[in-house]
Order: C-alpha cells, then structure tokens, then sequence
C-alpha cells in the first residue's frame, strides 16, 4: 500500500501525513512498552505520565491492570508485578528489559534503546 501513493507523498507530503508516519513506522525499529498495574494508583499514573510526556514515534504500548484480561494483547502476557508495584516492561523486537517500577528508570531505559 506504501508503494502505490510513495510517489504522491514524495511531491506533496502534507497531503499525506498519516502515510509518511506509517512509512516510518514500517521501516522501524519499533520499541514496545507494556504498563501492568491499577490505573488507580499514583505509581501508575506516575509512570503513564513519564511514557506520555515525550513524543516517541514508532512506539507500541499496551497498559492493564493486573492480570491482564485473557485476551490481552501478546505484550502484557505473562507479566508479573515486580516488587508488588505497578510495573514498566521496555521491549524492542519483543525482548525486553528488565521490569522497572520507577518513572526514572522507565525513562533511562526508554533513552536506551534506539528509535531514530
């Protein structure tokens, strides 16, 4: 589908934004985020607010209480709570690091992993 109006974005880009962000999100590399804990705890929203406060393009998140629902997306299984606190998995193909509970943390490892 990229290919049929890829001479089209070329010669009026802002006719077609959500097509050059599609482009960029298909040449990745994408990172995964996954935020497992009540949405009612300040830890949580804590954490929400780190991930939203910068623009990252080519990011994937997927956010649930614990336990995820069964069918949650494949990003939230088999995600236990670390340390019993609302929890951040910061992945990239699907590997992830280790789980953090600290916005601070969450936000060094999102630093780390390329997404140009």
């Amino acid at each position: 589908m990229l290919s049929s109006v890829y001479g089209a974005m070329l010669r009026y880009p802002t006719a077609f934004a959500q097509w050059l962000c599609a482009a960029d999100f298909a040449v990745g590399p994408t990172r995964e985020v996954a935020i497992i804990g009540d949405s009612q705890r300040t830890e949580t929203k804590e954490l929400l607010n780190t991930l939203w406060k910068t623009f990252r393009p080519r990011q994937v998140t997927a956010i649930s209480n614990y336990p995820p629902e069964p069918d949650a997306p494949a990003l939230l299984k088999d995600r236990p709570l670390l340390n019993d606190l609302p929890t951040a998995y910061v992945c990239q193909g699907f590997v992830c690091l280790q789980p953090v509970n600290s916005p601070t943390e969450m936000e060094t490892q999102l630093a780390g992993i390329s997404n140009p």
